[in-house]
């Protein structure tokens, strides 16, 4: 999951309570070749919201994977479908995004975010595995997703770039390099996605939690969980 947003003129970052800054795109993938783009020029924003929701439905995805997903795409979702009095009912039953404060710690790091479970679904955070990744390893210069992508060798070699502050004009102005831009940021969250997430799901295989908490604690709640299903 990936999404583009509008930012007005003058500002810095894009923000879910401007009436303004819509969403533009929503880029979805299952990283096995399939994706597809909801264009913010074939559809308003209501339109947008909910043929992601049956869209997500329909393809009933046990992990929902996204680079910074809980601080920047769910809530930004959550937001804009409260606006549209869209039931972001992305929960295996029905239910919406429940979310609460948490912090996330990698080596001298501390991330604050706002986590987001979804029902009967795995979300998992791809930026937070780039972290924990990147504390034994000291090799990237920061977490965005282009970095990582290219970190991994990843990322296509002709693939488009847009400066954060450019998008929205690019989106107005050019809209075949937004959508080649939209559709080169979901193919590099699909490609990143299993390399982070593969220690993680060895380690769901083994311990009493579910892959979504794996992703999250660290190596201390991790042997806790491992001593008390030997003793159990």
């Amino acid at each position: 999951l990936d999404l583009e947003t509008d930012c007005g003129p003058g500002r810095e970052f894009s923000n879910p309570d401007r009436e303004e800054d819509r969403i533009l795109s929503i880029a979805l993938a299952d990283g096995r070749g399939w994706e597809l783009i909801l264009d913010g020029h074939d559809l308003d924003e209501k339109a947008l919201l909910k043929k992601f929701v049956e869209i997500v439905r329909k393809r009933d995805p046990d992990v929902v994977a996204g680079h910074n997903l809980f601080k920047f795409d769910l809530p930004y979702l959550d937001t804009r479908a409260k606006r549209h009095r869209v039931p972001l009912a992305l929960g295996r039953d029905g239910s919406r995004p429940e979310f609460h404060a948490s912090r996330f710690t990698a080596a001298e790091r501390t991330v604050a975010y706002t986590h987001a479970h979804l029902h009967g679904r795995q979300v998992v955070d791809t930026y937070l595995l780039a972290l924990a990744y990147d504390v034994s390893h000291r090799a990237m210069e920061n977490h965005g997703l282009k970095t990582v992508a290219r970190h991994f060798g990843v990322a296509a070699p002709d693939r488009t770039y847009i400066e954060g502050r450019d998008i929205a004009a690019t989106f107005r102005s050019d809209p075949a390099a937004f959508r080649r831009y939209a559709a080169d940021d979901i193919r590099d969250t699909a490609a990143i996605t299993p390399i982070l997430l593969a220690a993680a799901f060895a380690q769901s295989l083994l311990l009493p939690l579910p892959l979504e908490t794996v992703c999250l604690r660290g190596n201390a709640v991790k042997i806790e969980a491992l001593l008390l299903r030997e003793y159990l």
